[in-house]
């Protein structure tokens, strides 16, 4: 809900509040402004009440700059934001698809454009419905993890001279994990590797489909968003210290589980918990 100052005088509140509603109507494919106002009167009429022409243009040419560039803007941004989904659809089908449709739903408030998008994923959950959904929510929800884990507070400090088995701990918040019916992570490399003008009139790159994968990604101490692909019994462990357990109830788990991601617990887990402890991956929960 958008608030106002008291003090504001109600003609210049009116004169913003129009603005405010024709700037951000949605522009055409020719990035046109929409020619009736809201009102349901022609743009072109209403304007000339409320704002001067100049010498060059009328006064509905000039707010169109303003609707232009408010688009303009926003898009651009989640086109940086969301790279993937941006090249797997094009600049153009991106924006009447999916970039427009979501910027109408949920306008941007937030004073930082790094957070413009942070309901992409969900918007695209509830609203798309084409058949490779998995694949555009999944690309959508790593693009984003990457802009979210770049902008993660610092991670805690972990004291690992206690004994950390009993305790109950989560993953920092500058880590996610990821577990996917496809290696999204190098088919997302390949495609970063050009221009989104450059897989309009190119085959897309392969996507490897063999197995299922398991990925952590996670900000490095130099501030690079990395991935590791890391063992199915990995991310088990990690994932039940996530939601909840300890490290000893994670590990109780895993042998639980028996077969495969047991034999990989037997043979790794010393390795996995020095490389989250030196990695600072985790942190009591206590000091989330």
């Amino acid at each position: 809900m958008v608030h106002f100052d008291s003090k504001i005088p109600s003609k210049l509140l009116s004169i913003q509040q129009w603005f405010a509603s024709i700037i951000t109507r949605p522009i055409d494919a020719d990035s046109q402004m929409q020619p009736i106002a809201p009102s349901g009167r022609p743009l072109s009429e209403e304007a000339m009440e409320i704002i001067a022409p100049s010498l060059t243009l009328s006064s509905d040419k000039r707010i169109q700059i303003y609707n232009q560039q408010y688009w303009w803007r926003l898009l651009s941004i989640l086109h940086q934001n969301f790279p993937l989904l941006t090249r797997l659809f094009g600049y153009n089908d991106f924006n009447i698809s999916i970039g427009m449709p979501f910027l109408t739903k949920h306008p941007s408030y937030h004073w930082s454009i790094s957070k413009l998008g942070d309901q992409l994923p969900s918007w695209l959950e509830e609203h798309y419905t084409a058949q490779d959904k998995t694949l555009i929510l999944l690309s959508a929800q790593i693009d984003w993890a990457y802009q979210d884990l770049f902008f993660a507070p610092p991670p805690v400090n972990q004291d690992s001279s206690h004994d950390l088995l009993p305790k109950k701990m989560r993953l920092q918040k500058h880590v996610k994990l990821f577990a996917l019916p496809f290696d999204l992570f190098s088919f997302r490399n390949a495609f970063l590797r050009e221009s989104v003008e450059y897989w309009t009139e190119s085959d897309f790159p392969l996507l490897p489909k063999e197995k299922k994968y398991f990925f952590l990604l996670y900000r490095h101490q130099k501030n690079s968003v990395l991935y590791k692909e890391i063992q199915e019994g990995h991310w088990i462990f990690l994932n039940s210290i996530e939601n909840g357990s300890t490290m000893e109830e994670a590990c109780a788990h895993l042998e639980k589980l028996g077969g495969s991601v047991y034999e990989e617990a037997c043979s790794f887990l010393q390795e996995w918990t020095r490389e989250c402890m030196q990695e600072n991956w985790l942190v009591l929960e206590e000091n989330v």
